[in-house]
């Protein structure tokens, strides 16, 4: 059984059911949140590319990762350090994500199908910027 995304009556989503690589790629897609956060990264300047990437990669990890190691696994992984995000930068897009693990930070999971985009912006600005290299960030 593969985990899901699952938006709540309160407009909420979260990501549920048991560890397992098969995820519902269409589904996920579709889904307001996967949009809204890589349309976030491209309105603070990432690069599109690297933003749909970066996107899909941290929603993978979530799907597929108990939640207390999901900040670890995105630190350690491949796929982001090949993109060019350092450590700390990968972390900081699962924070923006998911929040942080002691609950300091929202993600953007957390906010609902309308995030606040005072509050959006906050956390991309404040969370991920900070870590993220110059190169990738998008040129005008």
């Amino acid at each position: 059984m593969a985990r899901t995304l699952t938006t709540h009556v309160d407009g909420k989503a979260s990501v549920s059911g048991p560890t397992t690589d098969a995820i519902t790629y269409a589904a996920l897609l579709d889904h307001p949140a996967f949009t809204g956060f890589a349309f976030a990264l491209i309105s603070h300047q990432v690069h599109p590319r690297l933003a749909w990437a970066a996107t899909l990669r941290v929603f993978q990890i979530a799907m597929t990762t108990r939640a207390s190691y999901e900040h670890t696994v995105a630190g350690k992984d491949p796929a982001l350090r090949i993109m060019g995000f350092s450590r700390p930068a990968a972390m900081a897009l699962m924070t923006a994500l998911t929040g942080s693990r002691r609950g300091a930070t929202r993600g953007f999971l957390s906010m609902g199908n309308t995030p606040n985009e005072d509050e959006l912006d906050h956390v991309i600005a404040t969370v991920v910027l900070p870590h993220l290299h110059p190169q990738l960030k998008a040129t005008a």
